[in-house]
């Protein structure tokens, strides 16, 4: 059970350790995104601020989304181990009208990753997820999937099949994994 209205950094670790234990997940290619509160726990994780869990941090995400991520001023410290990681970041934001947004784009300014400003506050984040939105990324027009699915942390793998237990969940979580082929993939936990 979540301790507050939002799941944090190792809420987020807890689920992608237990995906990658009993899924066939390529481990180089771990991809987060969250909104708001969600935003929060995706940057938690990429910086390692994990709350409830073991001291050993077992897989820093190849690339995260942040939009509008519901968190403090990013941390200088926090930031470099994004850096020194090697973790991508696309964030998306209001800024300076969304005080969120603002601290998106610092973050995003701080690993030296990719930011979206865009007008309306903290809303609209539906338009960015939708995969008929693009940009031009290093003179290639694509989504956040698309280049999301352009970074990997070293050579991809295929895991073999394993037999997935049920789990406990107390709170919900809907997870998207999107796969290398394109398909996509919806876990409710």
């Amino acid at each position: 059970q979540a301790q507050g209205w939002s799941l944090n950094g190792g809420y987020v670790m807890d689920v992608t350790s237990y995906l990658t234990k009993n899924y066939r997940i390529d481990s180089n290619r771990i991809y987060i995104t969250g909104l708001s509160a969600g935003g929060q726990g995706v940057y938690e994780y990429a910086i390692h601020a994990t709350l409830t869990v073991p001291t050993s941090f077992p897989l820093p995400a190849a690339a995260v989304v942040p939009m509008s991520m519901a968190s403090g001023l990013p941390s200088t410290s926090g930031m470099n181990t994004v850096k020194s990681d090697n973790v991508a970041v696309w964030g998306f934001g209001s800024s300076p009208s969304d005080m969120h947004g603002e601290n998106t784009q610092k973050f995003a300014a701080g690993t030296n990753g990719r930011f979206t400003n865009y007008a309306g506050g903290h809303c609209c984040w539906n338009n960015f997820y939708n995969p008929n939105y693009k940009e031009v990324v290093n003179g290639k027009t694509m989504n956040i999937y698309e280049w999301m699915l352009t970074n990997s942390r070293g050579t991809t793998t295929q895991p073999p099949p394993t037999t997935v237990p049920i789990p406990v969940v107390k709170k919900a979580v809907k997870i998207t994994i999107l796969y290398s082929d394109g398909t996509i993939t919806e876990v409710n936990l």
